[in-house]
């Protein structure tokens, strides 16, 4: 019998769905599925964004998207406190303690715990194996509360701000939860550092990963004239400023190229003032958020992939970026900041060049030597090609992954698997069994 047939689902908690910026949970869940492990998609809340991926909309309908208050959240919160008042009051005032100090995380924790009941209430009642929470903020505080509830076992992939950046009962999560999944190395010496006593041996690399035959098939770009292409959303710690500086430096020194920024986001109004002010109208493009298909191809008519990434003022830096990833899978040469995970995806000299962030000479300088070198693009972009292939690919990252959850989640029962392999129904899926003296249910 295939043991992925007789899988419980695993719930996978998110901050928000959809959303255009974390194609990689939503790749990863699919992913999940494709493998054998059914997945219960669990939003914190419900955006309806202008641009969706097409990956997206099947999930649209089938996630559970909690309510953040209404008559069945109500009616959750009075049956949890019926059956279980001395949990859920001393687990309310854990919460309140743990998170007085930041006030703002303090007020989303507060409307987050009766919808976390009614999702405590559903995930119970449907069978859920195991919760994994992605960003350790609101997602991990809920599968916290969810966990202490139901005793169904969690855990949680860190990725950037949500460590660095949003550390509010962070120690506090890190201790409960089953194990933490680290998307770099550099991710895990900083909590090893940071909270030895908590993580102990429980902290994993997985990285997040691709699928590199999506972008393999992408046609030679075009020569005249040579497309350098951001992908940011715009925020401080993704650096565009220092871009748009180095764009002005490589027109002074007579280059030719246009360059393609994909993204959205608050600083959108600073950038154009910017773009204007330096004379880049002509060159420099704001593209707007765009789905992935649309990205891809905007991939495939690039020379160059650039990512200018700093450590913005509140501390907030990247994890390793999908974006650079998906450069690097379609053979394409990347720049970018020796910051964070970057140097574990890219090696120096090799598959790109790496800056100091904040270095727009050096920018400048990489860009030029790349545009005026179709040679050294080619094999730049072969080895970051190989690097991915061997490194972050997502059938292997997933997998991972899904062999960590198989460790710490509720086992199947065996009498029930034996039970549906007898019947011949062994591709059915089991949500909740109901034991009595003489019969099971």
């Amino acid at each position: 019998m295939d043991s992925a047939k007789s899988r419980r689902p695993v719930a996978v908690l998110l901050s928000r769905f959809p959303l255009i910026t974390e194609t990689f949970i939503l790749r990863e869940v699919i992913e999940m599925e494709r493998q054998g492990q059914p997945v219960r998609l669990v939003p914190l809340l419900h955006e309806r964004p202008e641009v969706v991926h097409r990956e997206a909309l099947p999930w649209m309908d089938r996630a559970l998207h909690a309510p953040l208050l209404s008559a069945a959240v109500l009616l959750a919160s009075l049956r949890a406190l019926r059956r279980r008042p001395g949990r859920v009051l001393r687990l309310f005032g854990k919460l309140l303690t743990a998170s007085v100090a930041a006030p703002n995380f303090l007020l989303r924790t507060l409307a987050l715990f009766p919808k976390s009941l009614w999702v405590a209430e559903r995930l119970e009642a449907e069978g859920a194996a195991h919760l994994h929470a992605h960003f350790a903020t609101h997602p991990a505080t809920m599968a916290l509360i969810v966990s202490s509830l139901t005793g169904i076992p969690w855990s949680m992939t860190v990725h950037a701000h949500d460590i660095f950046v949003r550390q509010a009962m962070l120690r506090d999560k890190l201790a409960a939860a089953r194990f933490v999944r680290a998307i770099s190395r550099f991710n895990r010496e900083y909590l090893e550092r940071r909270f030895p006593g908590e993580v102990a041996d429980k902290v994993r690399v997985i990285h997040v990963g691709i699928d590199p035959e999506v972008y393999r098939r992408l046609p030679a770009p075009a020569a005249d004239p040579p497309k350098i292409l951001c992908v940011a959303s715009l925020r401080p710690y993704k650096g565009v400023p220092v871009l748009l500086e180095a764009c002005r430096r490589l027109l002074d020194n007579g280059v030719t190229f246009r360059c393609e920024i994909v993204g959205e986001g608050p600083m959108r109004p600073e950038l154009e003032r910017r773009i204007a002010g330096l004379g880049l109208a002509g060159t420099v493009s704001l593209l707007g958020a765009l789905p992935q298909h649309e990205v891809t191809c905007r991939l495939g008519a690039s020379a160059v992939f650039v990512l200018p990434s700093i450590v913005a003022p509140d501390g907030q830096m990247e994890g390793i970026p999908v974006a650079l990833m998906e450069a690097m899978a379609a053979g394409r040469p990347v720049v970018t900041s020796a910051l964070s995970g970057i140097p574990e995806l890219v090696e120096d000299g090799m598959s790109g060049v790496l800056v100091q962030p904040g270095d727009a000479p050096g920018i400048a300088a990489a860009l030029k030597r790349l545009l005026e070198d179709p040679g050294l693009r080619l094999r730049m972009g072969e080895r970051g090609r190989e690097k991915v292939d061997a490194e972050f690919r997502l059938d292997g990252t997933v997998a991972g992954l899904t062999t960590l959850i198989d460790q710490h989640a509720e086992p199947a029962d065996p009498e029930v698997v034996d039970l549906l392999r007898r019947a011949g129904l062994d591709g059915a899926g089991v949500r909740r069994v109901h034991r009595r003296m003489d019969s099971m249910v």
